[in-house]
């Protein structure tokens, strides 16, 4: 009997499995993450149309919150775009009528600048947020000064201005590498 050949046997067979499980994975993966697109995607709009509903008490909390769901709308645009569509493209070879997968040079590096842009947002309104709920909680009589939908909206529009400058380093870092 040729011990080799049971070692080929074993390796074709150990080959298969990982084949089938990178497979099986690959779709998980693309599955997992249409349903978070459209969940997530349901939910900031949602979000948005609830809290700037003139029903709801128009406060400061309200700005954030808007300015977050906008944002993480965007996020999950940029998320579908660059993984969901690539995977589409180079994991099931399906061609799509409109080339946004095979980013040129400007097109990639537009694309990281504004996820980084995005995420530098979001956290930024988190923080703003906090120190908010802060002021509120312990400056109780500087509340109606500081914390009102106008400030809010201003404090919304400095982060938002700083987290499309602050960021530039990532446009000009990335690049596309064949």
């Amino acid at each position: 009997m040729d011990p080799t050949a049971h070692v080929t046997s074993q390796q074709s067979t150990t080959d298969r499995f990982g084949a089938k499980l990178r497979d099986a994975c690959m779709i998980f993966r693309f599955y997992s993450s249409i349903v978070l697109v459209i969940v997530g995607m349901i939910g900031s709009l949602l979000s948005i149309k609830v809290f700037s509903s003139t029903k709801i008490r128009r406060n400061s909390s309200n700005e954030y919150l808007i300015t977050m769901s906008f944002i993480v709308a965007l996020l999950l645009f940029n998320f579908f775009c660059d993984e969901v569509l690539r995977s589409i493209v180079h994991d099931f070879n399906i061609d799509l009528p409109l080339n946004l997968i095979d980013l040129s040079g400007p097109l990639c590096k537009c694309s990281t600048y504004f996820r980084h842009t995005l995420r530098f947002a979001a956290h930024w309104i988190v923080v703003a947020f906090t120190l908010e709920r802060l002021i509120v909680v312990y400056f109780p009589l500087q509340t109606s000064v500081l914390c009102n939908p106008r400030s809010a909206r201003r404090i919304c529009l400095v982060i938002l201005v700083l987290s499309f400058l602050l960021p530039f380093y990532s446009f000009i870092m990335s690049d596309v590498i064949e």
